[in-house]
């Protein structure tokens, strides 16, 4: 039978600390141009955080669940809603243009309170 001792128990636990230090929150990831498709899922927004150039933006959303899904945008600061679209079906697509100034955007479902369970990311409008 093996014995691990207090040491090697210690040192195994802090390696397992330091992975999963290094498992932050991913990078946002950049888009160019003015189309950012997204996709919605089950409690999945995808893009989940995207970095995109300020302006007129078309946000190409396509509901890829098999529930009714709902795509908000939030400004960071307060609750405004600058953009929302349409309750989209399964398998349904739709495009909502809006114009962004700098700043940070929340990227949410509202739909039967989808945000609260996951769905929900960050736009960072540069």
């Amino acid at each position: 039978m093996l014995s691990l001792s207090s040491p090697l128990l210690a040192a195994a636990g802090a390696a397992v600390a330091l992975a999963c230090c290094a498992c932050g929150k991913p990078a946002a990831v950049a888009r160019t141009g003015t189309t950012l498709p997204v996709t919605l899922s089950e409690y999945r927004i995808s893009p989940q955080d995207v970095e995109i150039r300020a302006g007129r933006i078309v946000l190409d959303v396509h509901n890829a669940g098999t529930i009714a899904h709902r795509l908000q945008l939030t400004a960071a600061r307060g609750s405004r809603v600058v953009a929302a679209s349409p309750p989209l079906p399964p398998g349904q697509r739709t495009r909502v243009v809006v114009t962004l100034a700098p700043g940070d955007y929340l990227t949410s479902d509202p739909l039967d309170r989808h945000d609260t369970l996951g769905q929900r990311g960050t736009l960072n409008a540069r």
